[in-house]
């Protein structure tokens, strides 16, 4: 699975803030592993279990947790999300979810898996966080801007209270296309509300979103 703009926003951002407590995250939709391996490099005592459907990408994301100086917190399982039962609860549980409402094949099996909503929905991605995650763990997520209201109603249904929100547009004249969430279970709302811009021009990037992702990429 490719490495996209969403999955590597969503792996600088989450859960700011965990200090150096010993923190179980669990990564649902693991894909090529990028998320987590970038959780692993934020937070020194973070342990991670990846989860994802796909067996090519479960398998790569494995020999990349392999050959990451993090190898020793990460792991990786290969198993449909909605399907996993945990053994222990989880400090968190952060995902790039498919969000792609279109039932129209691309041709490519895994990447409609990847990318359509029906084989993860929004509403069996909170159930899994209610049943995988302790009383105030966390939930991170990102999602297109039109589905607000929809994760809103869904997370106070879950019993899930917003801790922090972020809304990503491509640069300051574009409208909002991403939504960054950090929720946490059974808590009320109480949210620091963000807004991030990509880009001043085609190429330039702002300082806000460099200082966001500077240390993942080689060049930037």
């Amino acid at each position: 699975m490719k490495v996209g703009t969403d999955g590597v926003l969503l792996g600088a951002w989450a859960f700011t803030g965990i200090g150096e407590e010993s923190f179980h995250v669990l990564d649902v939709g693991s894909g090529s592993g990028v998320i987590a391996l970038q959780l692993a490099q934020r937070f020194d005592r973070v342990q991670l279990l990846g989860l994802e459907i796909d067996p090519a990408a479960a398998e790569q994301a494995q020999e990349n947790f392999e050959n990451s100086p993090w190898s020793n917190r990460l792991s990786m399982l290969q198993q449909d999300a909605q399907d996993f039962v945990p053994e222990a609860g989880f400090d968190a549980l952060v995902t790039n979810p498919p969000f792609y409402q279109e039932n129209v094949s691309s041709g490519d099996p895994s990447r409609d898996q990847a990318r359509q909503l029906s084989s993860l929905p929004f509403e069996a991605l909170f159930g899994l966080a209610d049943r995988s995650l302790k009383d105030g763990g966390r939930l991170a997520l990102v999602s297109p801007a039109c589905e607000e209201e929809w994760i809103r109603s869904l997370a106070r249904k879950a019993g899930f209270g917003l801790r922090r929100f972020c809304r990503v547009r491509g640069h300051s004249t574009a409208r909002v296309k991403r939504l960054l969430w950090e929720f946490v279970k059974a808590s009320e709302d109480a949210f620091e509300e963000e807004e991030l811009t990509l880009e001043v021009s085609r190429g330039e990037y702002t300082e806000e979103y460099r200082a966001l992702v500077a240390s993942f990429y080689l060049k930037m």
